[in-house]
């Protein structure tokens, strides 16, 4: 597994129910790296699954799938809890919302 990027900062996690929380969050994009090696590069590699990994805090609407966090640069995340210290295990990326592309209801 090769680290990709660091993000941390400040954010906002919004329930199911579209309740919303500040939080702090620190998350590591790992990837990993399978072995294409042949005689002419005996190392050579390439890019396998992403994993994100990470905490934020304080934990807040436990229980519930498919929390979004959307982060201090705007880039967002669908996640769940995996226990009461802010462990997440991500459940898709969604990236960044650009506005000027939503629909209107």
């Amino acid at each position: 597994m090769r680290h990709l990027e660091t993000m941390n900062g400040r954010g906002t996690v919004e329930s199911n129910t579209g309740e919303q929380a500040a939080v702090h969050y620190e998350l590591h994009v790992y990837q990993d790296e399978i072995p294409a090696g042949n005689l002419v590069e005996g190392r050579a590699t390439i890019p396998g699954l992403k994993q994100i990994q990470g905490m934020v805090q304080p934990v807040c609407f436990f229980g519930e799938n498919g929390l979004t966090l959307e982060m201090q640069d705007r880039r967002k995340l669908k996640f769940f809890f995996t226990d009461t210290h802010g462990s997440i295990a991500l459940n898709s990326w969604i990236g960044i919302v650009d506005p000027r592309f939503q629909t209107r209801q």
